[in-house]
């Protein structure tokens, strides 16, 4: 049936193609042959031309400036390949081409930024006679395009291009952070249409972009040798990366931090970098983000550029603070001594780092034996918050019993307030919980016998 429709609509065509006058035998028939598909173009693939190829052949051949004929396909968003296959037809060079696109690409002119992205990163693949000058425009023109998105894909609100599409009853069509907040309640009180649909296949059509843009970027950065407009190209490939989510796309993450890592900089530097984007440690070694880290890092180890703890050291600074408070407490129980050392370390220098206080992280999660490895290596019990609670004060609040205990044989301050004049005392006279509640006569008792006031 399905054959048969195509044929009649084939059929159709012909007969209102003969009324009007226009041949539909030989190469034209493909004409015909296009406006009966479906899809409303013909196959890459396909042997008969496209109209759009056939119409720029003829200006092509009629030209008497062939510069021009080459802006007016560029201007129509052909891409090179198809370009090079109506340049060769007519027995052109293809550098004379190459040339001519290039030109186009770096001057200024009619070309619109997506059309000139697009070239340019087709022309990066191959011999570029200029690689800086048409890498600069190519990364000018897609951060160009990410700041003011085809129409298509920006939202009427920000200007920026949508990440969920949502249709609202009135048919516009918005991004959903530009519509709902943060809990799914409609932003505008005074708007009479408050319900929204997901517009799946616009969403999907924007994936597609973005996953495009991001796979041309990478693979014309590949063929760009080590310097600044590989930088360059790379810094764009992290913004298309951005768009798309690292953590759901975990090959292109993966094909971006490959060009990092072999890229003449610091690799232990961008060993450091990806474990924290990334969350590294999170991983499975299947994954092939965590696979890469592994690949170089023990390329890096057998060169004798690092070392093994180095690179647990990586991971573990990569890890959060409570991620790393609960696997000290996990290899202090086990009695593994080299572990206890190296975690407790990295939790040291992200306090360093980040200005967190860790030991005050330890006693939020009643970590009693992390708080002793703690003190015993660095841990200054009397650092406080900002508003002047001390681990004691905390642990005091919290009814953290043995955390009390810890805190008061190494010599914690008692009587040390916070802001307002709150001592641990008092905090503990003011439980938070039903288990602070529990512990409240033992802390209370404990502190009295020590002089707390």
């Amino acid at each position: 049936m399905g054959e048969n429709l195509s044929e009649m609509t084939v059929a159709m065509l012909r007969e209102e193609h003969k009324k009007r006058g226009v041949a539909t035998d030989g190469p034209d028939d493909a004409l015909v042959q296009h406006q009966a598909t479906p899809q409303g173009t013909l196959d890459a693939d396909s042997t008969g031309p496209s109209a759009e190829a056939k119409t720029q052949k003829r200006k092509l051949h009629e030209s008497a400036n062939p510069s021009e004929a080459v802006l007016t396909m560029v201007e129509s968003g052909m891409s090179f390949q198809h370009m090079e296959r109506v340049w060769m037809s007519l027995g052109n060079d293809l550098g004379a081409l190459r040339g001519e696109c290039e030109n186009i690409v770096v001057s200024e002119n009619t070309v619109v930024p997506r059309h000139k992205a697009s070239l340019g990163l087709e022309l990066l693949r191959g011999p570029t006679s200029d690689v800086a000058a048409v890498a600069a425009q190519v990364v000018s023109s897609l951060r160009e395009e990410l700041e003011d998105p085809p129409e298509r894909f920006c939202d009427p609100v920000t200007y920026a291009m949508m990440e969920d599409p949502v249709v609202i009853e009135t048919g516009h069509v918005f991004d959903r952070t530009s519509v709902f907040d943060e809990h799914g309640k409609f932003k505008f009180d005074k708007c009479l249409f408050t319900l929204a649909y997901p517009v799946v296949f616009l969403k999907k059509e924007l994936i597609e972009h973005k996953q495009q843009r991001f796979d041309a970027v990478i693979a014309a950065t590949r063929q760009v040798p080590a310097g600044p407009a590989r930088d360059e190209l790379l810094s764009v490939a992290e913004a298309l990366l951005a768009c798309l989510g690292s953590g759901l796309y975990i090959h292109q993450t993966a094909a971006y931090w490959e060009l990092e890592s072999v890229d003449g900089k610091n690799a232990a530097d961008v060993l450091r970098t990806l474990a924290v984007k990334e969350s590294v440690g999170e991983l499975g070694s299947d994954v092939p983000v965590r696979a890469l880290f592994d690949r170089v890092s023990a390329t890096l180890m057998q060169a004798g550029a690092i070392l093994r703890g180095d690179v647990d050291e990586i991971l573990f600074m990569a890890m959060s603070t409570e991620d790393l408070l609960k696997q000290l407490e996990s290899v202090i129980l086990e009695g593994d001594v080299e572990n206890t050392r190296l975690h407790a370390k990295a939790l040291v220098q992200k306090q360093v780092e980040n200005g967190e206080i860790v030991l005050i992280s330890a006693v939020r999660m009643s970590h009693e034996v992390v708080v002793l490895a703690l003190i015993e290596r660095v841990a200054d019990i009397n650092k406080a918050e900002d508003d002047g609670r001390t681990p004691l004060y905390i642990g005091a609040q919290n009814g953290h019993k043995a955390v009390v205990r810890a805190l008061m044989q190494a010599d914690e301050d008692v009587n040390k307030a916070r802001d307002g004049g709150a001592t641990p005392l008092s905090a503990s006279s003011q439980p938070v919980s039903n288990v602070a509640r529990g512990n409240h006569a033992a802390i209370v008792q404990r502190l009295w016998d020590a002089g707390a006031v």
